[in-house]
């Protein structure tokens, strides 16, 4: 069987407490007196408290329930109908610190409550409290819970409010998000998964932006799988690259060997900056002098240049397949050397053949008979003079029988030569020469 406290009044109230309908002492039967059991019945109203008073300040309490069971209810309103609205409990003040309904379930333990109201109806409510005052702090509903297992206020279905619900809601569950209609909810309150715009966010898991006209602002230096082929505009900055990326405007050092399949343009350069020149000796190199011109320079000075006329050491306009203007040396040690500072000579060679008044070898010279002569006697004339009377040796040219070849006379220019036999006979035949002066 039921128990429900026995509703009281305090006279703490300070007004007037009227009852509507009969409260009676009845069995589970109604109709039949039980003491323990107040059951109160009526027609409209099972009962109505009323506070009167006009007082505008302190508690005005139209009634006052309590239970100190552990498992009591100090109220317990029940509107069984199953159809309109009606109410469990139905409470109002119009105190400026009123309560229309004041439960307080006083036991320390045990699951009781302050107010317990039910309602069977699909548009009634368990309870409907109403502060009606304009003005201080008044409550439609106030519940207290003493005991930790107890509920000041407890509903098991929804919970209706049109006004505010202030208070700790530390307890409530089941929240919806979709309510949420003002306010912004702090940083602090969000999962460790949201990303925050002033904060560094790594992203684990995989984000897909299916709308290609999005763009992203910001520090993306945390951004991991990038792919280059995904670039559509922009230049990427020189300082991005890695230092092995060679730049047109800077000095690079290729430290692997490098294959280069087309030909490799240079600029000119000149003999002070040699377009092709060494890391530690940059003006030491080669250089284009003109069109079909290539020199060859060391410390920032032309030592050798190509040209279609030949090679030119020591000129820059060679006259030769090979021009050299100073000393020369030759031979394994340099032992064979024209070389002025140790008293050698610039010196040309001339060489030549001849067969009686046919020159046969050697260029240089031409052989004619020398004037007033009949036989014997030939003038050699250089085609080029030597700077200096030359040095001229000849030598005859038989073989069976012995002759004699003798230079007459030397000038710069001509060698006069007379061939005789042993008996002293002038005599027409060949002979070989060689003459060596100055230049």
């Amino acid at each position: 069987m039921k128990r429900y406290a026995l509703l009281t009044s305090i006279a703490a109230i300070g007004g007037t407490v009227a009852f509507q309908g009969s409260v009676n002492l009845q069995a589970t039967t109604p109709g039949t007196l039980q003491v323990g059991h107040s059951n109160i019945s009526g027609t409209s109203k099972a009962g109505q408290f009323v506070a009167n008073s006009t007082v505008p300040t302190g508690q005005v309490i139209a009634g006052d329930f309590r239970t100190a069971s552990p498992n009591g209810r100090a109220i317990l309103g029940n509107a069984s109908a199953t159809t309109g609205p009606n109410f469990g409990g139905l409470f109002q003040t119009f105190s400026a610190q009123g309560r229309a309904v004041g439960g307080i379930a006083a036991a320390t333990n045990g699951t009781n409550f302050g107010g317990f109201f039910t309602s069977d109806s699909i548009i009634g409510n368990g309870i409907f409290g109403q502060a009606r005052a304009t003005t201080g702090v008044n409550f439609g509903v106030k519940g207290k819970a003493v005991s930790p297992d107890g509920f000041g206020v407890y509903s098991e279905g929804n919970m209706h409010a049109e006004g505010i619900i202030s208070g700790n809601g530390s307890g409530l569950t089941a929240l919806n998000a979709t309510n949420l209609a003002t306010g912004n909810v702090a940083d602090a309150r969000l999962s460790g998964n949201v990303g925050l715009l002033n904060s560094l966010n790594a992203w684990t898991g995989q984000n897909n932006f299916s709308n290609p006209a999005n763009t992203f602002f910001g520090n993306g230096f945390q951004l991991t799988g990038l792919s280059a082929s995904n670039l559509a505009s922009g230049t990427l900055a020189d300082a991005r690259l890695s230092s092995n990326v060679p730049l047109k405007n800077a000095a690079n050092t290729f430290t692997a060997l490098n294959i280069f399949s087309s030909p490799v343009l240079l600029s000119n350069g000149s003999s002070l900056v040699p377009a092709l020149s060494f890391l530690n000796d940059p003006n030491t190199g080669l250089f284009k002098e003109g069109s079909g011109v290539l020199g060859f320079t060391t410390n920032g000075s032309e030592r050798m240049r190509i040209d279609d006329n030949g090679v030119g050491i020591g000129t820059t306009s060679p006259t030769a397949k090979l021009d050299v203007r100073g000393d020369i040396r030759l031979g394994p040690t340099g032992e064979f050397d024209a070389v002025a500072s140790e008293g050698g000579e610039n010196l040309r060679i001339i060489r030549g053949r001849t067969n009686n008044l046919t020159a046969t070898h050697g260029t240089g010279w031409t052989i004619a008979r020398t004037a007033g002569e009949a036989i014997g006697d030939y003038t050699i004339t250089f085609t080029t003079p030597f700077a200096d009377i030359p040095v001229v040796t000849a030598t005859s040219g038989a073989v069976t029988a012995p002759e004699v070849v003798v230079i007459a006379s030397v000038s710069t220019s001509i060698v006069r030569i007379i061939n005789f036999n042993v008996a002293g006979a002038k005599l027409d035949t060949g002979f070989t020469f060689i003459a060596a002066g100055p230049r």
